[in-house]
């Protein structure tokens, strides 16, 4: 959850566990290029990533990976030896493209992912990674990207999350409804407030909208199928 939405989830009995920082920027390559490679995903892979995915995060996600291919505009795996070790995903939010889910074996396949999703596109990117991946996260500022916010990593019920947290590098989103942009920050639009949902939405920035409209799209994506992808 973000600042403004922590006091809300909190209130519902959610606790925090940990902290990831939210980086933005415009990604410029440099130094020695990833040993790894990465390609598309294709419908062939969607048994090993859904396998990889529920070993990392401790759960079933399949209602949540399989909807990746239509709502992302870029979709990854990084493979060794024909085994997918890594996944990543990058899907539009207003200006820039969001990063996540990125689930890796280790830092240099999180590197490799980061790299070619960036490589294919030319907005700025933005992505939400855990602190405890320190490697990771100076590594990302070296090559542009900037610190934006510390969100608040939150369960419900259980004391800690589920799974390998040694391989999840960043989420799939962090929680978010609506609140107006504050002045010269219009990328903390869509963050979440613990006043009434609707009424802050009338004072929406048309930024805000658009930012919901993104993640309405993503959960009408029902239909679709991990074969509808382009590869």
């Amino acid at each position: 959850a973000t600042p403004y939405g922590r006091p809300l989830y909190e209130e519902l009995g959610f606790k925090v566990i940990g902290r990831a920082e939210m980086l933005r920027g415009q990604f410029t390559p440099g130094g020695p290029s990833p040993a790894l490679s990465t390609r598309p995903a294709t419908a062939d892979d969607l048994s090993a990533i859904l396998g990889l995915d529920e070993e990392v995060l401790g759960t079933d996600r399949t209602h949540l990976i399989t909807r990746l291919p239509a709502f992302a505009d870029q979709f990854r795996v990084a493979e060794e030896s024909g085994r997918i070790i890594g996944y990543a995903a990058a899907w539009p939010n207003m200006d820039t493209h969001v990063v996540g889910p990125l689930i890796a074996r280790d830092t240099e396949t999180a590197q490799a992912l980061l790299t070619s999703l960036a490589a294919g596109t030319d907005r700025p990117l933005r992505t939400d990674i855990d602190v405890r991946h320190d490697e990771l996260r100076a590594w990302a500022k070296e090559r542009g990207l900037e610190s934006v916010a510390h969100n608040s990593v939150m369960t419900y019920g259980i004391p800690e999350l589920p799974g390998d947290w040694s391989r999840r590098f960043a989420p799939l989103t962090v929680a978010a409804l609506c609140a107006p942009a504050s002045p010269g920050r219009p990328d903390m639009a869509g963050t979440m407030t613990s006043e009434p949902f609707f009424a802050r939405m009338a004072a929406s920035s048309t930024a805000c909208l658009a930012s919901m409209a993104s993640m309405a799209r993503f959960w009408a994506m029902t239909s679709r199928s991990f074969a509808a992808m382009v590869a």
